[in-house]
């Protein structure tokens, strides 16, 4: 499932401190699990984006992408102290929507979500109830 919303986009954009370092200044979204080549996956929900500062404030997002610091596991940490949530739970949450097929019928979604951990499942119905009201979900 792929996931565009250009108006979360803005509002990491929109961000005036670098979450990882906490210095002020413009910021970039980054993608946690990332867009992928052609647009194959995308996942533009709160859970898959921190804001990263500038290469002229701070450095963050182009060493993530330039020496991969920090770390997948690091990134997860500050969604989850942002949106309040296990950042054990987040990946598999988001690794379930990249899989699932809007094409699903209603009864397969549900037998789908339950397989998940409950953390999991609860952050996925978020996702999916976003996407469902127009928005992108938590």
């Amino acid at each position: 499932m792929i996931i565009v919303s250009e108006s979360t986009l803005a509002s990491f954009r929109a961000y005036r401190t670098c979450e990882w370092c906490l210095k002020l200044g413009p910021c970039y979204p980054h993608h946690i699990i990332p867009r992928g080549h052609g647009g194959g996956r995308r996942l533009d929900v709160r859970l898959n984006l921190v804001s990263l500062g500038h290469d002229f404030v701070c450095g963050c997002h182009k060493a993530i992408h330039d020496k991969g610091e920090p770390s997948r596991e690091d990134l997860w940490g500050v969604v989850g102290r942002r949106e309040k949530c296990n950042p054990a739970h987040i990946e598999g949450a988001l690794w379930w929507v990249l899989r699932a097929d809007k094409d699903w019928s209603k009864e397969r979604l549900v037998k789908e979500l339950k397989a998940l951990e409950p953390g999991e499942r609860k952050l996925a119905k978020a996702i999916i109830a976003g996407m469902a009201r127009g928005g992108e979900g938590k």
